[in-house]
């Protein structure tokens, strides 16, 4: 019992010192990342308002909306920082409605909720452009956000920016990071901290970069396969597995970058179909290729199902090789292929289903107006969504013999020729003999 305990306790300690390593190489990279930033200034100018104009409203004109006009902007600008407030009272007499449209101006009375001016009470606007997807409209007890500089003087209209959501938004990954640790134990704190570190490669480096000038699909990729050598080697551990999966996982991201070149410029994708191009574009942004943005988009959004499925093959094959280490580079192949089968369909299916859910609506209203797939599938908007589906998917399938054909060279005897039979531990996959190192 006294050798079990301590056997147990060695592996934990190395695990821990796994993690930790990991985690240290981590942030040395992402420190790395921020000092290349800085450098290259590669930060999200302020000066440019990430908003939309009032000019590029189409829908409503000016001449038709004399409720938003130029002596009607907010004293505060956008560029401040955001204060929670809770509404007090709303006057929506500025109010229009164009058919089923709403336009104007709502007026608010907001109580500070926070920070040095905490308890005090300001009217603040709320500019409804008859826009659907970007208009918000408060009622009394909402809790808010306002722009609220320190200096400003009491009375001064703030502008309200839109609903506070980050307390349900903690509320609901603190739970999903609660029942990830409880599931998956160290293997499931590690992917919670690959999590975060995705967010943050994407947000200081993959965007910065892209709004620079910089080609969107090459940072993509390298963002990718940070990302893919973060993951893969925080949850799978500095093992044989892990290593395969990310040879795996990186070769499909590459032929997926290619594929996506391919159909992308065959199809004549422009990449206008994203969410806020045109808003993008007029705040600054002119000269972006929008082309080489979508294909990034479209890297990145397969990226994780790739990841998926290699890990799968790679756990597989490693799994088969644990149980007879004496199999060779051949039948680890015919598995890892075999078990790639089991699965790609699913995955692919998977793409297609998350593709087209976001898009439902617009197929809803394809589907009122009579318009067949054979008509509408060529229309922009379905066409860079096929594009999506069709890099994904062949990537997807591409991943799989690509992971079991480093899964078999990396498990098979012939890998370790002459220490099969007389250390066949090395071929355990969970282990901590199974290190790069060894």
């Amino acid at each position: 019992m006294r050798n079990e305990l301590s056997v147990k306790m060695r592996e934990l300690c190395s695990r821990i010192n796994r993690s930790i390593a990991i985690m240290a190489a981590m942030a040395v990279l992402a420190i790395a990342v921020l000092l290349f930033a800085k450098s290259h200034n590669l930060t999200i100018p302020q000066s440019h308002n990430l908003t939309i104009s009032q000019s590029h409203n189409s829908t409503i004109s000016q001449s038709h909306n004399p409720t938003i006009s130029q002596s009607h902007n907010p004293t505060i600008s956008q560029s401040h920082n955001s204060t929670i407030a809770r509404v007090i009272s709303v006057d929506d007499s500025q109010l229009q409605t164009h058919g089923l449209m709403r336009y104007g101006e709502q007026v608010l009375e907001v109580e500070i909720l926070e920070g040095e001016r905490k308890g005090e009470r300001f009217p603040a606007t709320n500019i409804v452009r008859a826009q659907m997807e970007l208009d918000k409209f408060f009622a009394p007890g909402d809790t808010i956000t306002v722009a609220l500089p320190l200096d400003v003087p009491p009375g001064t209209m703030l502008t309200a920016r839109d609903h506070w959501r980050i307390g349900w938004m903690a509320a609901g990954f603190g739970t999903f990071a609660l029942l990830l640790v409880a599931l998956g134990g160290w293997v499931g704190f590690n992917a919670l901290v690959s999590f975060a570190f995705s967010c943050f490669v994407i947000w200081r480096f993959v965007v910065p970069m892209a709004l620079k000038g910089m080609s969107a699909s090459l940072v993509a990729f390298a963002a990718t396969a940070i990302l893919t050598a973060a993951i893969m080697f925080l949850v799978g551990g500095l093992t044989r597995k892990a290593l395969a999966a990310f040879g795996g996982a990186m070769l499909g991201v590459a032929a997926g970058l290619g594929i996506a070149h391919f159909f992308g410029a065959t199809l004549r994708i422009n990449g206008a179909t994203l969410p806020f191009v045109q808003t993008l574009v007029y705040s600054g942004f002119a000269s972006l290729d929008l082309a080489d943005v979508f294909i990034a988009a479209t890297i990145l959004a397969a990226s994780g199902a790739m990841m998926d499925l290699a890990m799968d093959i790679a756990a597989g094959v490693c799994e088969v090789s644990r149980h007879n280490p004496a199999l060779g580079f051949r039948e680890l192949f015919r598995s890892g292929l075999r078990i790639g089968r089991a699965t790609v369909g699913t995955m692919t299916t998977t793409l297609l289903l998350a593709y087209s859910g976001g898009y439902l609506t617009l197929l809803m209203v394809f589907h009122a107006q009579g318009t067949t797939p054979l008509e509408f599938i060529s229309t922009p908007i379905v066409a860079a969504e096929v594009v999506k589906t069709l890099v994904g998917s062949l990537s997807i399938v591409l991943v799989a013999p690509f992971t079991a054909l480093f899964s078999a060279i990396l498990f098979s005897a012939a890998f370790g020729a002459g220490q099969a039979e007389t250390r066949p531990s090395q071929l355990v996959c969970e282990s901590e003999r199974t290190h790069l190192r060894k």
